[in-house]
């Protein structure tokens, strides 16, 4: 009786063991399907610094205007025109449209000290020109120095 009773006690084990198997995978799918409340998802990245090291990156757009360049034309027995205003990084071009030499240089004659390296050197013929960047704002008397007559001013801005 005894072995009867211990086979019966094992085999209700067996059964009760496959039956809580059984059961634990059947719940399982369904743990794994919802989420704990203790689950976070965060929505921004977190950074640690661990010494006395300050990083910034600032990202820095700057536009940098082109320079322009400002023609004024021999022709004719003048300059046109003859007064321009730009701004400092942009060139002035002389080109002569005249049979005669002209020569444009800063002010005053006939030293050409007043926007000094302004100056063309020698007289420019026909379809000849001369360009100057002029990088600092101030205003600056300019000059033909074969004909002193024909004059004008470049301001430059900043």
């Amino acid at each position: 009786m005894k072995k009867a009773l211990l086979i019966f006690i094992i085999v209700a084990g067996i059964i009760a063991a496959v039956a809580a198997f059984k059961n634990k995978t059947a719940i399982a799918p369904e743990q794994t399907e919802s989420p704990t409340a203790s689950a976070s998802i965060s929505p921004s990245p977190t950074v640690s610094v661990t010494d006395n090291t300050t990083a910034t990156v600032s990202p820095t757009v700057s536009i940098t205007p082109k320079s322009q360049t400002m023609i004024i034309n021999f022709a004719n027995g003048t300059a046109t025109p003859n007064i321009v205003t730009i701004k400092a990084g942009d060139t002035v071009k002389f080109v002569n449209s005249n049979s005669t030499l002209h020569w444009p240089a800063s002010g005053v004659h006939p030293t050409h000290q007043i926007c000094p390296g302004f100056d063309a050197l020698h007289g420019l013929n026909n379809g000849e020109s001369y360009s100057f960047k002029f990088n600092e704002a101030k205003t600056c008397p300019w000059h033909d120095h074969l004909n002193p007559s024909i004059k004008g001013q470049i301001v430059i801005n900043p």
